[in-house]
């Protein structure tokens, strides 16, 4: 009976990472499964511009047990992160993320949740070699046979302890708005 048991729970138990890839920055804004962070920059103390950054590739890993998703992780390589301009990125992956030395930024769900949750759930960010608790909304729904999950946390560039990425005559809102959604067949 228990040879059974496991038997049941392992084919029903399916462990899987899923690898998604952009050729470029536009193509990544507009994929079905992307993940997009929204700041603003103040320039000569008045005029406010947004910009969108997006991650060109990005995976993600979870076991899946019927509707139930389990040890959800999604890691973003930093060179993969793009703002579609050189001299900002230079600068995110060198200053900001000391790439050399932390190649991947990594978001973990902390607890399992069920397909159809519509909510907060707990989650941690590793940036910088170090970890962090966030706040994912997560919205997860099953249409035509495809698995829909969309996101969404407020981060702040100084509780994350990343360095300032302003300039002289521009200067970095705190708040990072990020966006996910993934589609999974």
């Amino acid at each position: 009976m228990k040879i059974l048991l496991l038997l049941l729970i392992s084919f029903n138990l399916s462990a899987t990472e899923i690898k998604f890839t952009s050729a470029d920055y536009d193509q990544a804004l507009e994929n079905k499964s992307t993940i997009i962070f929204d700041m603003e920059s103040t320039k000569a103390g008045f005029i406010t511009s947004g910009f969108k950054g997006v991650a060109k590739s990005f995976s993600v890993d979870f076991k899946r047990v019927g509707d139930t998703f389990k040890d959800v992780k999604i890691t973003i390589p930093v060179s993969a992160m793009d703002t579609d301009i050189d001299a900002r990125n230079e600068k995110m992956y060198e200053e900001c993320f000391d790439f050399k030395n932390n190649q991947n930024i990594i978001v973990k769900f902390k607890s399992a949740y069920l397909l159809g949750f519509n909510g907060i759930q707990k989650g941690s960010i590793l940036i910088r070699g170090k970890w962090f608790d966030i706040d994912l909304k997560i919205d997860s729904k099953m249409v035509g046979g495809v698995t829909l999950i969309n996101g969404s946390s407020s981060l702040s560039i100084k509780d994350l302890e990343i360095p300032d990425p302003s300039i002289w005559i521009a200067s970095v809102r705190d708040l990072i708005e990020l966006t996910f959604k993934i589609e999974i067949k």
